[in-house]
C-alpha cells in the first residue's frame, strides 16, 4: 500500500506527515531524529515493518528540525502538547509511539505525561534521559541502541530498563546513532518482535 503526504494545522501552523495503511485498529506514530525528516522511516523500511504487523502508520515531520517539511519553530515545552494534538486529531487512536534521538526524548516526555493516550513506546537512542521522570511511564517500552553510538551511548539502556517497569532494551552490534539506517533489517526485526508481544 502506498504512502501519501498530508498536511495538518496546529495553531495556525501547517505540519506535514506521511501516512500509509488505513482502516486498521492498530496505529503507530513515528517521529524522526533532528537531522532527518518523516521520509527516513520509509527509507529504513520501518513503515513497512509496521504495515506488515497490521498497523496503519503516520510518520510525522517534526517542527523546527532543519530537514523537516513542517517549517515552523516550536519551544521545547510545547512539543508534548503538539504530539498530543497529532495523536488525537491525526492518528485518532492509541498508537505505538516511536521516537529517535531528540524525538526519543520528546516521546519519553510525552509518555510520562500522557501514558493513557498511547499503547506502547519505542525509543531509539533517546537523548537527555535524566530530564524525564521515567517512573511515570506505564506502558510497554522498547529501547534500541547501536553499539557504536557516540551521541546517546548504549550505557543509557540501563537507565531506561531500571526505571520503566515494563521495558526491554536491545543493542544492535556494529550500528551507530542512526542504527535504523546502519542495520535496518535487524532494527526492524527487533520492532516486529516487540509488536508481536503486544497482541
Amino acid at each position: 500500500m502506498g504512502s501519501l503526504y498530508s498536511f495538518g494545522d496546529y495553531e495556525g501552523n501547517k505540519f506535514r506527515y506521511l501516512r500509509s495503511g488505513y482502516g486498521t485498529a492498530r496505529t503507530a506514530l513515528l517521529m524522526h531524529g533532528y537531522s532527518f525528516s518523516c521520509d527516513v522511516w520509509a527509507e529504513s523500511g520501518t513503515m513497512a515493518c509496521f504495515l506488515e504487523s497490521g498497523y496503519s502508520v503516520t510518520s510525522l515531520d517534526m517542527p523546527g528540525y532543519p530537514n523537516s517539511g513542517s517549517k515552523f519553530a516550536m519551544e521545547e515545552r510545547a512539543y508534548p502538547d503538539f504530539i498530543d494534538y497529532v495523536v488525537k486529531n491525526v492518528v485518532k487512536g492509541r498508537p505505538v509511539l516511536l521516537g529517535s534521538s531528540l524525538s526519543g526524548y520528546f516521546a519519553l516526555r510525552y509518555a510520562s505525561l500522557h501514558a493513557p493516550s498511547i499503547k506502547a513506546l519505542i525509543v531509539v537512542a533517546p537523548v537527555r534521559i535524566p530530564e524525564v521522570r521515567l517512573e511515570k511511564i506505564k506502558v510497554p517500552t522498547l529501547g534500541i541502541w547501536g553499539s557504536d553510538d557516540m551521541v546517546s551511548t548504549p550505557g543509557n539502556a540501563g537507565s531506561l530498563s531500571g526505571a520503566i517497569s515494563d521495558s526491554e532494551t536491545c543493542i544492535i552490534d556494529g550500528a551507530a546513532h542512526a542504527c535504523y539506517l546502519d542495520k535496518p533489517a535487524e532494527f526492524n526485526e527487533r520492532i516486529s518482535a516487540f509488536l508481536a508481544k503486544l497482541h
